[in-house]
């Protein structure tokens, strides 16, 4: 009746699919219930309604229809979810005295005098809009002093923000997610904030002190427009003061080591679970967050002081690390970096310069490896990584970063074969490689070739 479809990495379910059957009876009850009154959708205005709705979904899309709508009540009506074509032709928000939720998300032609409109909905505590529309943000908005929720995903990224910092009573802004925006002098005024959905584009120092503000902050995603020295001292005031923060993403750090020499984080975001972050090298202060169960990180290069600040972290599970320079000699690693809980690793590395020494890593169960063949061939000489000393391992993929000679990919399966079979839990090989061009073209003529004969 209920399974989950998606687990996270910390192992905890993140969505789950309900059967058919309870979907049916989940609506049933909801309109025994008067709990959600849905108009449109074979639901027609010309059946029996509640005399007080409370919940109302408007989705339908016949003119007639609409207009019928004008002998409706909705002095009662607390959320709102309205569909593109109704929007159009419904009656004045100005009805909806007492609205307490309105969902616009689906409607596109909200324009900046629907949202100046809105902003006179004194009683909102969640608005969601398609902002794609709107060119600027209304003075009007800090009427809105009980706004909990502010959903702008489609607002422009330069489409300015100054007035949002009077909505005191905030718990979740979004916004574009892929865009960097950058919040408003004053931000930090936003105290009960505790989710930003987006990218919040820091371009000066005073920055991290605004942010640093936001102590009940859970998830955090910032992104460096010019990083330099004078930017380190506030990163770490901002991050030790943001003790409710469980996610963060950090980027355009790539030349710096993010304070590395600082050996812990005081109060600091002790319940942080997921750390997504560019550095030169792993920050030491990341050892000290206890909760911490899922990195990924991109490294300008990797050495055996990263493995020791990664391997000391006690509840880390799943670990993705991404290398831009190679090195020299492979980096062997051994049972001195614990890796106490790690069940799942990535490498993406050019030339895969590591190798797995035995006691290592005791509890990894998927190892997932990106490189280049003809690099770490011509580097090392070989692909033996040491798998075999992987006691626990289940699950090997590899994935080749440029294409490959077919029996160059034979060649690489063979050599990840024989590690494996040494291995006394036979762990199961996925190889993903790419043929030359001109190798593809010639499978297809030939398979053509052979579908005619």
């Amino acid at each position: 009746m209920l399974e989950p479809v998606d687990i996270g990495r910390d192992g905890k379910t993140v969505s789950c699919r309900i059967h058919d059957m309870v979907l049916d009876l989940i609506s049933f009850l909801s309109n025994e219930e008067h709990f959600l009154t849905k108009v449109g959708e074979q639901q027609p205005i010309s059946l029996d309604l509640p005399k007080k709705i409370h919940r109302l979904s408007l989705q339908i899309s016949q003119e007639e229809e609409v207009k019928q709508l004008a002998t409706m009540s909705f002095s009662h009506v607390r959320s709102l979810t309205v569909s593109t074509k109704v929007f159009q032709l419904m009656p004045k928000l100005s009805a909806f005295l007492v609205l307490r939720v309105l969902n616009l998300k689906k409607c596109k032609g909200v324009r900046n005098h629907h949202f100046k409109d809105i902003c006179n909905m004194f009683h909102l505590r969640y608005l969601s809009l398609n902002a794609e529309f709107i060119t600027e943000m209304p003075r009007e908005i800090q009427n809105l002093q009980f706004l909990q929720v502010l959903d702008i995903s489609n607002l422009g990224h330069k489409v300015k923000m100054p007035t949002i910092i009077h909505l005191r009573q905030l718990l979740r802004l979004c916004f574009r997610p892929m865009w960097g925006i950058r919040l408003p002098d004053g931000f930090g005024k936003l105290t009960s904030l505790q989710e930003v959905k987006g990218i919040i584009t820091i371009k000066l120092p005073s920055m991290l002190h605004n942010l640093g503000c936001l102590t009940n902050l859970r998830t955090l995603a910032i992104d460096f427009c010019d990083w330099d020295e004078s930017y380190e001292e506030p990163f770490i005031q901002c991050l030790s003061n943001l003790v409710s923060l469980k996610s963060m993403e950090i980027k355009g750090t790539m030349v710096s080591s993010l304070c590395s020499e600082c050996d812990k984080l005081y109060p600091g975001p002790q319940h942080l679970c997921s750390i997504d972050i560019e550095s030169t090298a792993v920050p030491r202060w990341m050892s000290s967050l206890c909760f911490l169960s899922s990195i990924n990180i991109e490294l300008l290069a990797l050495g055996a002081q990263d493995f020791h600040v990664l391997g000391s972290i006690p509840s880390l599970r799943c670990l993705s690390i991404h290398v831009k320079e190679t090195r020299d000699e492979r980096l062997v690693i051994g049972k001195c970096y614990p890796f106490r809980c790690l069940t799942e690793m990535q490498i993406d590395y050019e030339s895969m310069a590591v190798v797995f020494a035995p006691g290592s890593m005791q509890n990894l169960k998927e190892l997932h490896l990106v490189f280049g063949v003809k690099e770490v061939m011509h580097k090392y000489g070989d692909c033996n990584f040491g798998l075999e000393h992987l006691m626990s391992l289940e699950h090997v993929s590899v994935k080749t970063m440029y294409s490959i000679m077919p029996e160059e990919v034979e060649a690489v399966k063979d050599e990840f074969q024989k590690s494996l079979d040494m291995n006394p839990g036979k762990p199961t090989l996925i190889v993903d490689y790419k043929y030359p061009i001109k190798v593809n073209i010639l499978a297809q003529t030939l398979k053509t070739a052979i579908h005619h004969y």
